[in-house]
């Protein structure tokens, strides 16, 4: 059975490897000045800003679960959540740009240049920011990337005995 802290995590992979992958078809599409592959980009990246939402809004029900368990930090918490509503503006940002995007490209029949290039700033900054709110996120429970928390110790090992 699925309960909330596993749908976030699910959930939350979606964004970040969906906007990376969009804004990678978009910018080769920006490049080859091909039309459809921009449409594909800006079509992934909507889906993928959309997909934020679910995100940010199951990590309240999976803060209730995990902040109980052993070995916890509250301050990884709070580090992680406080940095999502960063990410969750970023990602609709580039939702509502791929929107427009879109629109001006299918229904306006312009080219689009300047929100496409605002829409592929947006993306970069959004995957960076994803990327880093990801990291703080499995560092609350995956002791084994967090070095600060002494994850040789953590697992049955003394650090000053290894080879």
């Amino acid at each position: 059975m699925i309960n909330a802290a596993h749908l976030h995590l699910v959930l939350a992979h979606l964004p970040v490897i969906l906007i990376p992958t969009g804004l990678t078809i978009a910018v080769v599409g920006r490049f080859k000045q091909n039309t459809a592959v921009k449409i594909t980009g800006a079509s992934v990246l909507l889906i993928a800003g959309m997909l934020a939402l679910p995100v940010y809004f199951s990590g309240g029900e999976a803060e209730e679960i995990v902040e109980r368990l052993p070995g916890i930090v509250e301050e990884q918490i709070e580090a992680h959540e406080e940095i999502a509503e960063v990410v969750l503006i970023l990602a609709l940002a580039t939702a509502v740009l791929a929107l427009v995007t879109l629109f001006q490209i299918i229904f306006a029949k312009s080219t689009a240049t300047l929100i496409f290039n605002l829409l592929l700033v947006v993306a970069m900054l959004s995957s960076g920011f994803l990327a880093y709110t990801s990291n703080l996120g499995g560092k609350i429970r995956h002791s084994e990337i967090d070095a600060g928390r002494g994850a040789a110790t953590q697992v049955g090992h003394d650090s000053e005995h290894d080879d």
